[in-house]
């Protein structure tokens, strides 16, 4: 009598044929929809397909393929400006619409690095004790992004 095999059980690899994170499987491949700041420039929020959600209590910018970036720091300075200037109009620009290619968690800063066409969002961790980000939606419960050394599932 031959017996069936068991079924292969396939893991999920990144681009770089790591098995995926948390982070990864939770946002890779999602489409932004949304992108929020506080008025004082200290909490940003990105909204995702699938009820996903990444909320930012510190530094995020966006860096376009060219260099420039835009800070949430940015937003409401005057910069001798006619009128203050509006960051969260100008990262929705970059981002919305598209879709998050990868994400990757430096195991010695905490910080998040999403790239998407055009550049890369980039969530920094400025305390080493507090949570700097946090990916919530659906069933999958939330991942907490801390500062400092971190235990990692990558680099």
């Amino acid at each position: 009598m031959i017996e069936a095999a068991p079924p292969v059980r396939r893991r999920r690899t990144s681009t770089f044929g790591k098995e995926m994170t948390a982070i990864e499987r939770a946002i890779r491949g999602r489409t932004i929809q949304s992108f929020q700041i506080s008025d004082n420039g200290r909490w940003s929020s990105i909204g995702l397909d699938g009820q996903r959600a990444i909320s930012c209590e510190g530094l995020l910018r966006f860096v376009g393929d060219d260099g420039q970036f835009i800070t949430v720091e940015d937003h409401n300075q005057k910069f001798g400006l006619p009128k203050p200037f509006d960051a969260e109009a100008a990262i929705s620009h970059e981002v919305i619409g598209k879709v998050i290619d990868q994400a990757h968690i430096c195991s010695k800063t905490g910080d998040l690095r999403l790239t998407i066409a055009g550049g890369v969002i980039e969530l920094i961790a400025s305390s080493s004790g507090y949570e700097s980000f946090q990916v919530t939606g659906d069933k999958s419960g939330i991942i907490v992004g801390m500062g400092g050394k971190q235990e990692a599932e990558q680099d």
